[in-house]
Order: C-alpha cells, then sequence, then structure tokens
C-alpha cells in the first residue's frame, strides 16, 4: 500500500497545510469517495456502476483482508443508498 498522501505533501510547507489527525484524514477520504461514487451513479443514472465496483473490489481483495473488504463495501453500500435518496 502506498504510504504517499495529500497531508505529506502539504507538510513540505505548503499554504494549504493543514495539521489532521490519522482518523480525520481518514473520514476524508471516506467521504471523498462516497460522494465520488454517489455522484458517477448518478450521472449515470442507474447504479449498475457501484454493484461493478463492489465486484471489483472483491476480485482484488479476494478472502485476505475481511476487513478490509467489509469497509469498501459497506463505503459502496452507503452510495447506493445516496443514489437511491436521490
Amino acid at each position: 500500500m502506498s504510504t504517499f498522501n495529500l497531508s505529506s505533501y502539504r507538510s513540505s510547507g505548503s499554504a494549504v497545510r493543514h495539521e489532521t489527525t490519522d482518523k480525520e484524514h481518514g473520514i476524508a477520504h471516506e467521504v471523498l469517495l462516497v460522494a465520488i461514487m454517489t455522484y458517477l451513479a448518478k450521472q449515470e443514472q442507474t447504479n449498475q456502476g457501484l454493484i461493478e465496483v463492489g465486484q471489483l473490489v472483491e476480485g482484488i481483495i479476494g478472502k485476505s483482508h475481511p476487513n478490509s473488504l467489509r469497509i469498501a463495501s459497506d463505503l459502496i453500500n452507503e452510495a447506493k443508498e445516496n443514489f437511491k435518496k436521490a
């Protein structure tokens, strides 16, 4: 897994630098992922893409990282729920 993240870039003296905790950073990533997936589903006017993303994630992770698969599945399901509300 890559260790690069925008917080690392920002800590290099950038004017947009913000001090954050690992939890805040994780939440921001999750919110962005759900928002992007929801937006794309709304643009396609179907959640079929979300279903396919779920299948791809399961194929990539498999049974090797069950907690990671559960987290990813929860995020995809949240995007599906947001799509239904639209």
